[in-house]
């Protein structure tokens, strides 16, 4: 009896110190796993680097495995790994580095000539992102993820500029003016091509003033704002006439 009154005694007095530390431990559980688990923002990846997440991907394994492939953002020769989605990540041998995918806007401003070698400037504006996908992304972190949101700007407004400059030495002042829609089109596709080796994509491109400091462009806007002028004064006269004679009539 002395024996059976000693066991119930443990494990009254153990029964709650078990539940204390499975509860104990439970909460050490939920908090390391809380602090480990990294959820990026709709607008950014994550670049993970450290033990585990650093070994070179090869094209055969891609090719052997894709569906696991795009489940873990892997792309050739990729020595990190890409989240854009909630992910583990061990603080311990891993460091997690954010990467913006917002829209930005880098302002240009070229002074250039045209195919006559007549002065002109050229001020827009191009708004751009990192790309939606795993080979963009890894290009851009490559070449972007420490680098300031204001050097990154002006790296890409002098890109452009390249591009402008290049574009309107081939056609002149007039068909500037006449057509500035055409040399968007052709600044934005040339553009892209180099922005895309960079992991960077063109939401949009706005040429936004051409202008000269020797009033060229305003010398050919002249013939255009007489005739107007000249047309509007024929049809004040015409529209006088008629009232003359309406006023006769009556």
């Amino acid at each position: 009896m002395f024996f059976t009154l000693a066991v119930a005694f443990k494990t009254v007095v153990i029964a709650p110190v078990v539940l204390v530390g499975l509860l104990v431990l439970g909460l050490f559980v939920l908090f390391t796993y809380r602090r480990w688990l990294r959820i990026p923002k709709p607008n950014e990846a994550l670049i993970i680097m450290g033990k585990g997440e650093s070994a070179p991907v090869s094209k055969d394994d891609i090719l052997s495995k894709p569906d696991e492939a795009i489940k873990e953002g892997l792309t050739e020769g990729l020595d990190f790994k890409i989240a854009t989605s909630s992910v583990v990540v061990n603080p311990i041998t891993s460091r997690v580095f954010p990467l913006a995918l917002n829209s930005r806007t880098a302002e240009f401003t070229v002074d250039c000539h045209d195919a006559s070698k007549i002065a002109v400037n050229v001020k827009g504006v191009i708004l751009y992102k990192v790309g939606d996908n795993y080979p963009a992304i890894k290009a851009a972190a490559r070449r972007f993820l420490d680098v300031s949101e204001h050097d990154m700007n002006v790296s890409i407004a002098n890109l452009v500029t390249g591009q402008v400059r290049a574009l309107v030495g081939g056609i002149t002042v007039s068909e500037l003016i006449n057509d500035r829609q055409k040399l968007m089109e052709e600044v934005s596709k040339a553009t892209s091509h180099d922005m895309n080796k960079l992991g960077l994509q063109i939401d949009s491109l706005t040429i936004q003033e051409i202008t000269d400091n020797n009033g060229f462009i305003d010398n050919l806007a002249k013939p255009e704002a007489a005739r107007v002028e000249q047309e509007a004064s024929v049809a004040a006269d015409q529209a006088r006439q008629k009232r003359e004679e309406a006023k006769q009539q009556a």
